[in-house]
């Protein structure tokens, strides 16, 4: 896991224990990545750089240090030999592993959130704030889609879970839409109904007052104009 603390921690997923704690980074760590035969990990930073980690010794193997702005995304190839990171600076960056190179650049033209190579290697995604590409080997862009063409459902999640007297609801929405926001109770009844308005694309949250529910068991219900999405609330 990467977290705000500036550091990177490796959990056993069994027992829960923190096995390797990674500290060389200066600020929040965004992004970490195993590498395909596991004994590696990548990750990046607001720090503007990317580092290269053994995981059976703890050392930071090489730092990638040519973006300008934090880095949001980073994806190894399937074979292991070369890195791509994505940045607020509006480039996805190719690296060669073994000698540090910077090897290709590309210019996504916004800040980038997330990138992703496909299984034959021939393709890179990238997605940013307004648009996504598709590019290839050659560093070409094959395709340009503005995010409001792309069909996303809409994101919803809520904490903390369990609730005391609140819970804070967060989701976001890929074109205006109208908002329903209710609480239910295990039979399926409507117990309130905590929004209902029409808004517009993009992040949005809203506190839940929930201290004057018994406790128990509730669902939290989002129903935008072409879907619907229910979570599981416990209150205590």
């Amino acid at each position: 896991s990467g977290s705000y603390d500036n550091t990177i921690r490796l959990w056993d997923i069994a027992t829960g224990q923190e096995l390797l704690r990674l500290v060389r980074h200066i600020h929040d760590v965004n992004s970490v990545v195993f590498s395909p035969d596991g004994t590696q990990l990548a990750s990046g930073s607001d720090d503007h750089t990317i580092r290269l980690w053994d995981l059976i010794t703890g050392e930071e193997l090489r730092r990638f240090d040519r973006h300008v702005r934090d880095v949001n995304s980073v994806v190894f190839s399937l074979d292991g030999t070369h890195l791509a990171s994505g940045s607020d600076d509006g480039t996805i960056r190719l690296w060669d592993i073994a000698s540090g190179r910077e090897i290709d650049l590309l210019d996504h033209g916004y800040p980038v959130y997330s990138i992703a190579i496909s299984g034959n290697g021939r393709f890179i995604a990238s997605a940013g704030a307004t648009a996504f590409r598709l590019w290839n080997a050659t560093a070409t862009a094959l395709e340009t889609v503005p995010l409001s063409d792309l069909e996303i459902p809409p994101t919803f999640t809520h904490y903390p879970n369990p609730a005391g007297a609140f819970t804070t609801v967060e989701y976001a929405l890929s074109k205006v839409s109208q908002v329903q926001i209710s609480i239910h109770d295990l039979l399926g009844r409507e117990m309130v109904t905590v929004l209902d308005a029409t808004q517009p694309p993009g992040s949005h949250s809203l506190q839940l007052a929930t201290g004057h529910l018994s406790g128990g068991i509730y669902f939290v219900r989002l129903i935008t104009d072409d879907k619907q999405v229910t979570r599981p609330l416990i209150v205590r």
